[in-house]
């Protein structure tokens, strides 16, 4: 399916890609053809007055209807599609017009606007269109000031005006209801298939749950029963308490990873866009992450060159960051993690080089998918969810950005994120 949005109104309207695409490419040899055959062959429209007026109109549509169209790839708005609507009607007028006006053998022609509006799924818009054109051929009668002096002439294209009308609207009504069967199945199709990926993901969703939730609550049922049932609780729990604590952390940030990843499922992106400048947001996840740093004996250092602000939902774009450099962090124990921000071209670039495990060439295929684990990560923090990197290259792609990775076993792992520049840095 294709859409447009309104931008009056907001709304959305659909049409059915295939008939669209369809009717682009038969329009352009009709433009093509009609040309074509006036300028090599003129012989073959003994009716047109002027064979260089109709070769201009169709140069001058063939440039109309594939600006249009790049407009309409642009901007995706419901005026635009408009506008490519009366460059082809205003060509059939004159087709007609050139061939003998009220008089013309080419009427006919006046149903492909008709048709072609079938493929906007939407009722009203079509209906526009043919009183549009029923209308054009009605006044076309005042285009020769002799046909308003002959009663047969104007009784004539009255009874042709009415036939025309009451056939181009039986002929849409039928394309209509036609093309909203196709549609509605193929929206039915969509539905079908989502429920599916639903039923899956809630398959996936309760295995993961149990798998990884069980390790760090078991343990903390352990250390409390131990606590609960030891005589010397003091000297216990300061033991104790700390690796109860980490294992209630660990069994909550699972949790939280698995309800960001289904409120990404759902269409949690769509959130305020408003610049902000990207290093400050990468220093303050480094410094968050500096416990754990320490932890691990890694060495974090920050290289950024200049303020590069970008747009976008800072809580949400903050996710990817945090998850990337997490991950170097995390399996890259006693090692280093350097982090980079650059300008490339209209982007903004963070390398995160880490000196960890690194990644294998088997696992590197599948790493950006949810709930994938790589064998060598999987024995080095087994309690992990699987989920960031999932959910980091859904958020940048979002916000059409990259998220590029490079690795190999046991020399450590780059990745490299870039995201548009703010609009009001692209443009200085």
């Amino acid at each position: 399916m294709e859409h447009a949005t309104d931008t009056l109104s907001g709304k959305k309207y659909f049409r059915l890609s295939g008939f669209a695409r369809t009717v682009r490419v038969i329009s352009t040899f009709v433009i093509l053809g009609v040309g074509g055959i006036s300028y090599f062959f003129p012989s073959y429209f003994p009716d047109v007055k002027n064979h260089l007026l109709l070769q201009a109109a169709c140069v001058a549509l063939f440039i109309w209807s594939n600006g249009v169209l790049l407009l309409m790839r642009i901007y995706q708005k419901l005026w635009i599609y408009q506008l490519n609507r009366i460059g082809w009607l205003a060509f059939f007028l004159l087709v007609i017009y050139e061939t003998g006006g009220v008089n013309s053998g080419y009427v006919f022609v006046l149903v492909v606007p008709i048709l072609t509006s079938a493929l906007d799924l939407d009722l009203k818009t079509s209906k526009i269109v043919g009183i549009e054109v029923v209308v054009a051929y009605a006044l076309m009668i005042f285009t020769d000031p002799a046909n308003l002096h002959n009663s047969n002439i104007i009784f004539a294209h009255a009874v042709k005006t009415t036939i025309f009308g009451i056939i181009a609207l039986f002929m849409h009504q039928i394309i209509k209801d036609t093309y909203h069967n196709k549609f509605e199945k193929e929206e039915a199709n969509k539905k079908y298939f989502q429920l599916l990926e639903v039923d899956k993901l809630k398959s996936t969703f309760a295995m993961v749950v149990s798998h990884q939730l069980r390790t760090p609550l078991a343990g903390a049922r352990f250390g409390m029963t131990t606590l609960l049932s030891s005589t010397q609780a003091a000297s216990d729990l300061k033991a104790l308490g700390p690796k109860i604590l980490e294992r209630i952390v660990t069994a909550i940030k699972i949790l939280n990873d698995i309800f960001t990843t289904l409120e990404i499922g759902a269409e949690g992106l769509q959130k305020e866009r408003k610049p902000f400048d990207l290093g400050t947001l990468v220093n303050e996840v480094i410094q968050e992450l500096h416990d754990l740093a320490k932890s691990k004996a890694v060495t974090v250092s920050f290289l950024s060159r200049e303020s590069l602000p970008v747009e976008g939902d800072r809580k949400i774009l903050r996710i990817p960051f945090m998850n990337v450099i997490d991950n170097a962090i995390r399996y890259s124990p006693g090692g280093t993690v350097t982090v980079t921000l650059e300008r490339a071209g209209d982007t903004a670039l963070v390398t995160v080089r880490d000196t960890g495990i690194g990644i294998s060439p088997d696992d590197q295929p599948h790493i950006f998918e949810r709930f994938y684990r790589a064998k060598n990560a999987l024995h080095l923090e087994p309690n992990e969810s699987g989920i960031g990197l999932f959910i980091s290259r859904r958020i940048i792609e979002h916000r059409l950005g990259t998220v590029e990775l490079a690795s190999s076993d046991e020399r450590g792992t780059v990745m490299a994120i870039t995201l548009p520049l703010a609009k009001s840095l692209t443009t200085s």
